[in-house]
């Protein structure tokens, strides 16, 4: 039994190494929010995505593969460096809609995702507010892994 025990404390006592933080710094030239972090928590045994931490937490749910958004007409509307750009248009997304009421998305490069060095995260957020029109919030990060 203790033996049950020991081996159960040892799993879970691995789960804190199973947590990555990206130190993110926003593309926009123009935008006010310039750094965040972004943490990314996932399953020991199964090594599954479980929470980011990008604008706010977000747990037990599931990263879809999405477009690529640092691809398209939007992105030229923004002041983004053209050669992230360029470096993050040949990469695969992953994508989680936060919230289906207000659309907001997060998408996580597969290099991030993979917990490798670098990569690139976007954040898109719609905020509605009683009479007023709706704004939305639109932010392009490159990664590098603290």
């Amino acid at each position: 039994m203790k033996t049950y025990l020991l081996g159960l404390l040892a799993l879970i006592s691995l789960t804190a190494f199973a947590d990555e933080s990206y130190r993110c710094l926003n593309l926009e030239k123009e935008s006010p929010l310039k750094e965040v972090t972004l943490k990314i928590s996932t399953s020991l045994l199964t090594h599954q995505l479980k929470s980011v931490e990008l604008v706010r937490k977000i747990k037990g749910r599931s990263f879809e593969p999405g477009n690529n958004p640092f691809m398209g007409m939007s992105v030229a509307h923004y002041d983004l460096d053209p050669a992230a750009v360029k470096e993050a248009s040949d990469l695969e997304f992953q994508e989680l809609i936060e919230d289906t009421t207000t659309n907001s998305t997060i998408s996580l490069s597969d290099s991030i995702v993979n917990h490798q060095q670098k990569g690139f995260a976007y954040f898109y957020g719609q905020s509605c507010f009683w009479i007023l029109d709706c704004t939305s919030t639109s932010h392009f990060f490159k990664c590098e892994r603290n």
